[in-house]
């Protein structure tokens, strides 16, 4: 049975997760205001590389290296950038900088926190990675 993102248009960011045999037309994620995607998982063929060993805690230089040197290059320079940035409305601008200030409060990094997902969700949105490399990373 398939998963779903609900994925908020406006913000770009995961609302929700839920399995279904289809998209569920719930009144507090209506279509007209959230996507609902689909999960791709990985197939058979193309087996998901754990760097380390399938662990979802990890330190903060770990979860860093994740990703690969342009990724990191565009992250950082986004993240700099961000107060800048005109293009961006406030609320997601306040979305993200809650989340990058939880990222850099919380002691180590669970890739099952549905923020994580949340920001990588963002990162993927604004191009700063490949959406594909999301489940990637959260493998660890």
């Amino acid at each position: 049975m398939p998963s779903y993102d609900i994925i908020n248009k406006a913000t770009g960011l995961v609302a929700y997760t839920y399995t279904s045999d289809a998209p569920v037309a719930w009144s507090s994620y209506p279509f007209a205001v959230f996507d609902h995607v689909e999960q791709s998982a990985p197939t058979p063929s193309t087996p998901i590389v754990r760097k380390y060993g399938g662990r979802t805690e990890l330190t903060h230089e770990e979860f860093r290296e994740l990703f690969k040197a342009d990724e990191q290059w565009r992250i950082d320079a986004f993240e700099a950038g961000l107060e800048d940035d005109t293009s961006l409305p406030d609320e997601l601008k306040n979305q993200i900088r809650s989340g990058l200030k939880s990222y850099y409060a919380a002691t180590f990094v669970d890739l099952k926190n549905p923020k994580v997902l949340a920001l990588l969700s963002v990162f993927a949105g604004m191009g700063l990675i490949d959406a594909a490399r999301i489940t990637e990373i959260l493998s660890g």
